[in-house]
């Protein structure tokens, strides 16, 4: 994973983290770490994926703010901004 980070290769890095996921499904480090690892890829849809993840994940309130922050994230970044919208709705 380090290889194929330091290699400028953030989806190889995404997926070899991936491999890590039915070993340890609901390691937040780890979800986050591959969201982050597709978002520097501009894969945003599967970033939303594991954002989405985060927050199925996520039992109590602070985790789940930081779940929808990854969304919102995401969302600006790939410039859905309708979607965006309805993240910051949610929280008025």
């Amino acid at each position: 994973m380090r290889m194929a980070y330091q290699q400028r290769q953030p989806i190889y890095a995404a997926e070899i983290m991936a491999l890590c996921l039915p070993y340890c499904p609901e390691d937040f480090y780890l979800v986050s770490n591959i969201f982050s690892f597709y978002c520097q890829a501009r894969e945003f849809e599967k970033a939303l994926e594991f954002a989405a993840m985060f927050i199925s994940y996520s039992k109590v309130t602070d985790l789940q703010l930081y779940g929808h922050y990854l969304k919102f994230y995401a969302l600006l970044q790939s410039s859905n901004w309708n979607e965006a919208q309805s993240v910051i709705i949610t929280y008025k």
